[in-house]
């Protein structure tokens, strides 16, 4: 028992004197000093509790290690470990290899060493995770006006905000962590049930070249306004359909809408849905009706079209296909500013699609001209045949600073009344 206060005082601090009983079990151990474990009725595994003597306590931080200053003499060691064999195998094997030759030199030496290390930091097996962020935390502050330090406290405390708003977010609202089904409708095309993507930040509706063929659409296209879309990545356009009816469901009684499509020679993206259309049928979008949301056409169309569960949707964009990455870094209808071109603006041959309805930056010219030169009459004549008066031609070109494509665009969209 005399050794095994010895270890208690080398490993808590707490000198011998000042150690109170030895509680098992929350009874006091009733043992002699010179009584072996084994006659106190311990075995391995036991679980023990140091308890105070006079009040005393653990030591306090306030004197720091002047509890632990007495530590076992390497004499003391040597009896502990010719007594209890098993004691011995249980060190650290510089200390077995110490005290297997009886170098009494080394021993202390290593036990000197072990208390300088055990009483810098807090008592052994506690605190050890904490310690090198708390020295690490000193080191820094050691010198505040220190631009690295400065920099690596800055750092601490804005992950520690970040860890923070993680912890919340998983604890209050995991479902932001659950990936999104996008929103798809039903809409039918040539008797074609297609799934429709609906997205209001696209600003065409479009539909790639394998879906328009077999939807049979292709005699449709119109190649005149084929170009580049521009905006979020880009893509070639096909041509455009300029109205194709379109039945709002699956139902024989659905009512029809008469669309407008850009189609775009592109993969990952068969239909979609864009604001051009939403806007003109006064569609909206409401994600708290029914189960999933409805996509809602008010009269005269008149129908609710339910979003389809991920089930229905194409393998594409089921949960993980259609979030970043997916559809919308694909579109041909979405560009960076709010309030400019069409990103889907077709060129036919002839300058190249501008990415705003602005007037584009004047092009080097054979002579200077103080200003904007009238469109040839060979524009206006090209866009009254698409069908459009000759002063609504006028007007167009006028507003898009001579650019025939542009113009087109514009009229076929209603821009000028």
């Amino acid at each position: 028992m005399s050794t095994l206060r010895a270890v208690l005082e080398a490993e808590s601090g707490v000198a011998v004197d000042a150690q109170g009983p030895l509680l098992k079990d929350g009874k006091p151990l009733a043992a002699e000093p010179s009584a072996s474990l084994a006659s106190a009725g311990l075995a391995d595994g036991d679980l023990l509790a140091l308890g105070g003597a006079g009040g005393a306590g653990p030591p306090s931080t306030a004197n720091g290690g002047a509890a632990r200053r007495r530590v076992l003499t390497a004499t003391e060691l040597l009896a502990a470990a010719r007594a209890d064999p098993a004691f011995a195998s249980r060190l650290p094997p510089p200390l077995q290899a110490a005290l297997a030759a009886g170098d009494a030199a080394t021993i202390q030496a290593l036990l000197d060493q072990a208390a300088a290390a055990g009483g810098g930091g807090g008592s052994q097996g506690g605190g050890t995770s904490d310690g090198p962020s708390h020295a690490s935390v000193d080191a820094l502050n050691a010198d505040p006006f220190d631009p690295a330090a400065q920099a690596a406290i800055e750092a601490r405390v804005r992950q520690a905000a970040v860890d923070a708003s993680l912890e919340a977010a998983l604890e209050h609202h995991p479902e932001a962590f659950a990936d999104v089904v996008m929103l798809y409708v039903h809409l039918t095309i040539n008797g074609r049930t297609l799934a429709a993507f609906v997205d209001s930040g696209a600003q065409r509706s479009i539909m790639s070249v394998e879906t328009a063929e077999e939807a049979g659409l292709s005699h449709l296209v119109d190649t005149r306004f084929a170009g580049v879309a521009v905006g979020v990545g880009s893509g070639k356009i096909v041509g455009r359909i300029h109205a194709v009816p379109c039945k709002a469901g699956t139902g024989p009684d659905a009512p029809y809408l008469t669309i407008s499509l850009t189609v775009m020679d592109q993969k990952g993206m068969p239909f979609l849905l864009g604001l051009d259309m939403l806007r003109r049928f006064r569609a909206s979008i409401d994600l708290g009706a029914g189960g999933g949301g409805v996509l809602r056409f008010p009269a005269p169309v008149g129908v609710e079209l339910a979003f389809l569960p991920e089930h229905a949707l194409p393998a594409s964009a089921r949960a993980g296909g259609a979030g970043f990455g997916g559809p919308r870094e694909e579109e041909a209808g979405k560009e960076e500013g709010g309030g400019g071109a069409a990103a889907a603006a077709a060129a036919a041959p002839g300058p190249a699609p501008s990415p705003a309805m602005a007037p584009p930056a004047p092009a080097p010219a054979p002579a200077p001209a103080p200003a904007p030169a009238a469109p040839p009459s060979a524009s206006v004549a090209r866009l009254v045949d698409l069908g459009f008066s000759a002063a609504a031609a006028q007007a167009a070109l006028n507003a898009v600073g001579g650019n025939e494509e542009m113009a087109a665009s514009l009229l076929f969209e209603g821009g000028m009344g």
